[in-house]
């Protein structure tokens, strides 16, 4: 695909160029967005509505060294352990040492984390789950997720530099082949994103595009995700990642024992209007024309 005095040549619409595309709207897609609202212009690309996202459906809590009694040795032992000494351990520090900062800026930009009783000045309650050996969960009751969704979105509305796309979904990437060797380098200059409620497909150039669409929750028959979680598939499939996943140990993904009745939640969900692996008919229309 290649622009012609700002029209898509492939013949999908071309919208304004931001200095960053992001690609879904759960905990990692926010947060990233306030961060680059600092540097330059952001859209966030998301299926459904705000604040619909599998991030607002976490319940437990986040675990960070908070309490005296606690240190971060303590938390990177707990982590190799529990990772059976697999853990690549320059992540396990810089998660363990940066946990901490990353929840004080949570509760700068209004997360109210659970506390003991005492009222507002009273200590926030950590929980101890399995295997942590001290306590270190900060959660929001059983709807932490919701919490944070909540105290993300209100940051990111008051933000002019972050333009949301409700209802719009990522279909494909922007890449340009160049050569190099023996070899062809694709650099990722933007995606191509279906407006759910115009069935038509946006081109949208970006200095820099992420996604932040999830994990391969979808890859599972019976999974404890909800059908907003099918971007990243998409995405897959057009640039063969699957392949270099292909070799993964199932060791590391989670199974859980009520995911089948999370199949028949997610299934009344839909049926009462949630959002379903819909636009399929407007992506395969967008890529019969370009074929």
């Amino acid at each position: 695909m290649t622009l012609v005095r700002g029209r898509a040549t492939n013949g999908a619409k071309l919208m304004e160029t931001c200095d960053y595309l992001i690609i879904g709207s759960g905990i990692a897609g926010l947060s990233l967005a306030l961060k680059a609202a600092t540097r330059g212009s952001v859209i966030i690309v998301t299926k459904d509505c705000l604040p619909e996202s599998n991030s607002a459906y976490a319940q437990g809590g986040i675990a960070s060294v908070w309490s005296p009694e606690d240190s971060f040795d303590a938390h990177m032992q707990d982590t190799r352990v529990a990772g059976a000494e697999l853990c690549h351990e320059a992540v396990v520090e810089a998660v363990v040492r940066e946990g901490p900062d990353r929840i004080r800026e949570l509760i700068a930009l209004g997360t109210n984390f659970s506390r003991r009783p005492g009222g507002e000045d009273a200590e926030y309650d950590l929980g101890l789950e399995g295997g942590h050996s001290h306590r270190r969960i900060l959660h929001a009751s059983d709807a932490t997720g919701q919490e944070i969704i909540r105290a993300l979105i209100a940051a990111v509305r008051q933000q002019p530099n972050i333009l949301i796309l409700e209802k719009h979904l990522g279909i494909d990437l922007l890449t340009s082949a160049k050569p190099s060797g023996a070899a062809a380098q694709s650099e990722c200059w933007g995606a191509y994103v279906l407006a759910l409620s115009t069935n038509q497909v946006q081109t949208i150039p970006a200095r820099v595009t992420v996604l932040c669409t999830g994990g391969a929750g979808k890859a599972l028959m019976n999974r404890a995700v909800f059908a907003v979680k099918r971007q990243q598939l998409r995405f897959a499939r057009a640039h063969r990642i699957h392949q270099q996943t292909a070799g993964a140990d199932d060791r590391f993904l989670v199974r859980k024992q009520d995911a089948m009745a999370c199949t028949r939640r997610r299934k009344r969900w839909n049926q009462a209007g949630g959002a379903d692996d819909g636009g399929d008919d407007g992506v395969d229309a967008w890529r019969s024309d370009r074929a």
